[in-house]
């Protein structure tokens, strides 16, 4: 079950032209929506990332677990925490919720890669992993799970 745009609170023009949710079909890494090949840059990253996490030397079993039963959405954004890959993400997270429950697999996992920043210090990243975290819950309308803290 893929959501359409209308289903979609995070569907705003920028939203729409700054996502990029795919999934692997045979060998080919393709955009949900249209069925059209991803991005050149993307199809890259998501071949090297597989590559690496299908490593047997590759530490987590789950990860692997979602590669191989193909139980995994992936997106590639422009800029970690900027205003266009925020809305991008709001909108293929919001579209990967929906469809999780009809992804076949033990494990399911949405892997989101940025282009930029290129290098960063690991206290830089994590600043603006949380500056991300936090544009995406300024967007997010669903009320917070009972207990959970602002």
């Amino acid at each position: 079950m893929t959501t359409t745009t209308s289903d979609n609170p995070h569907a705003s023009e920028e939203a729409t032209a700054n996502s990029c949710y795919a999934k692997l079909e045979g060998d080919d890494l393709l955009l949900a929506e249209s069925g059209e090949p991803a991005p050149a840059m993307a199809t890259r990253v998501h071949d090297a990332l597989r590559a690496l996490i299908l490593d047997p030397e590759y530490p987590c079993v789950g990860s692997r677990s979602a590669l191989n039963q193909g139980s995994y959405r992936f997106a590639m954004y422009d800029e970690l925490a900027s205003p266009e890959a925020t809305a991008g993400l709001a909108r293929d997270l919001y579209t990967f919720i929906q469809e999780q429950p009809s992804i076949e697999g033990e494990f399911t996992t949405f892997i989101a890669c940025f282009d930029r920043p290129k290098s960063i210090t690991p206290e830089d990243f994590e600043a603006l992993l949380w500056t991300q975290l936090k544009a995406l819950s300024e967007l997010d309308p669903a009320e917070w799970a009972g207990g959970i803290q602002q």
